[in-house]
């Protein structure tokens, strides 16, 4: 680990933002969570500490608001708002409400579903509205409940947060290119897991984007505000807070811009950052 990543300057610049800072937006998969979905005991505790010390702890996800309001009971004891589908809703946790949208134009995910379908045969589709999940039946998604098999030609009867694509030959980086070459300014485009698979936003949209929503929803400044994540739809949000903190099993551009490198989702990195943050604000 480089001499700007060292354990005691972390420790100095936690303990520095500690004094002044107040809200945390944390991504939850490869992040907070560990790799089987769970959360240890430890940082259950920090959590809870962290609430108790009067700071503000949101999730910044990826997942849709089902699937957050999925994990509320063991994920951590999250409280209060959510961010989800990579910053296009605002979830209230406990009503399981939702406080704001920013979704794709209807015309816009009608462009980007025909050019693509034109131009790579064999691509398919899913959206994230709300509380649902839909796809096409050729989509790789095994049921569940809450998710609607259905044309994709009914998708923009619906809200849609986001769009996913996935093509079963081709890798992510060849749709990546083709929806930034046809549309780019137009939707932003990222993505999340390992898996070859495309997330698409409308303009604007991200988790930088709606981290700075609930700071001005809570009155803070983009100063007093910490993120924390590790992959590429993160960086958004990193690079728009004061502090940006990485676990270090991170994707390496996550790495290459953290003001802070933190043990990894296995080993209990968010615990590592709440912990110190609420000892130094407590003057331990």
């Amino acid at each position: 680990m480089s001499e700007e990543h060292s354990s005691g300057h972390r420790q100095r610049l936690l303990d520095t933002w500690a004094s002044k800072g107040s809200f945390v937006a944390v991504d939850l998969d490869g992040t907070l969570l560990r790799p089987d979905f769970s959360v240890s005991r430890r940082t259950r505790d920090a959590v809870e500490r962290f609430f108790a010390a009067g700071f503000v702890l949101v999730a910044a996800t990826a997942r849709s608001p089902r699937a957050v309001c999925g994990l509320i009971e063991h994920a951590a004891g999250l409280r209060g708002m959510a961010i989800c589908s990579n910053g296009a809703l605002l979830v209230d946790l406990s009503s399981r409400t939702i406080i704001s949208r920013h979704c794709i134009p209807p015309q816009m995910a009608t462009e980007v579903i025909s050019q693509l379908r034109e131009a790579m045969p064999g691509i398919t589709f899913a959206i994230e509205s709300d509380f649902r999940f839909c796809c096409e039946p050729s989509y790789p998604a095994r049921p569940t409940p809450g998710t609607s098999v259905i044309d994709s030609s009914e998708f923009t009867t619906l809200p849609i947060a986001k769009l996913l694509a996935f093509h079963p030959a081709l890798p992510r980086g060849a749709l990546s290119n083709a929806v930034e070459s046809r549309f780019g300014g137009y939707v932003e485009v990222t993505h999340s897991t390992t898996q070859e698979l495309l997330e698409i936003s409308g303009q604007g949209v991200d988790k930088g984007a709606a981290v700075a929503e609930v700071a001005s929803l809570i009155g803070v400044s983009a100063a007093e505000t910490m993120a924390v994540g590790d992959m590429v739809n993160d960086a958004s949000m990193l690079r728009w807070a004061g502090i940006a903190v990485a676990v270090a099993n991170a994707h390496p551009s996550i790495l290459a811009i953290a003001d802070v490198i933190v043990a990894s989702n296995e080993h209990d990195g968010i615990a590592e950052v709440l912990e110190r943050l609420v000892n130094a604000k407590r003057g331990a």
